[in-house]
């Protein structure tokens, strides 16, 4: 059973869910969260709800509200990506951080339950930008290893060996 934090279109999810349907292994997403300004004149809370129409969608209100379900293992983080973006001239990465990242981490104190997460972003985050002492990654690594995750790995991989027209680097954790 899975969590999504920022679930976009689903495309992420539908991607995990891929995989592990050819691992022989159940994937649920059990509930999702979107972002005001997705869901609002756009598509993609339409096409996360065609993806998964048995997952909950919850708005940034009802999330913070809530705690993760009891009976979710795992949860998934795709944070955007606009303040770490190299096409963003006047990024602010802490605002992905104190918006985002954080209250992810506080919500997972709280969720002794989750046993895997995995964040997917720009290569970016693993850097220090415009004035940070550290990276945005290293702040999330250390929120994780703060509520108990003892494990850690990551890859930066070209979007394209899994399919994705737009050919892209990723950053998975």
């Amino acid at each position: 059973n899975v969590v999504s934090e920022f679930s976009g279109i689903g495309a992420f999810e539908h991607g995990l869910q891929a995989g592990f349907d050819e691992a022989g292994i159940s994937f649920r997403l059990i509930e999702a969260c979107e972002l005001e300004s997705t869901g609002q004149g756009r598509h993609a809370a339409a096409v996360l709800r065609k993806r998964f129409p048995h997952c909950q969608v919850l708005n940034p209100a009802q999330r913070q509200a809530r705690a993760y379900p009891s009976h979710a293992r795992m949860l998934d983080v795709t944070a955007q990506c606009t303040e770490h973006s190299p096409l963003n001239t006047s990024r602010e990465p802490w605002l992905t951080e104190e918006t985002m990242l954080e209250p992810v981490i506080e919500r997972l104190r709280n969720a002794p339950q989750i046993e895997v997460v995995v964040l997917e972003n720009v290569p970016n985050l693993a850097k220090a930008l415009d004035g940070q002492v550290r990276s945005s990654y290293t702040m999330w690594v250390e929120g994780l290893q703060s509520v108990g995750f003892t494990e850690h790995a990551y890859v930066t991989l070209p979007t394209s060996a899994s399919g994705d027209l737009h050919h892209r680097v990723r950053l998975l954790s």
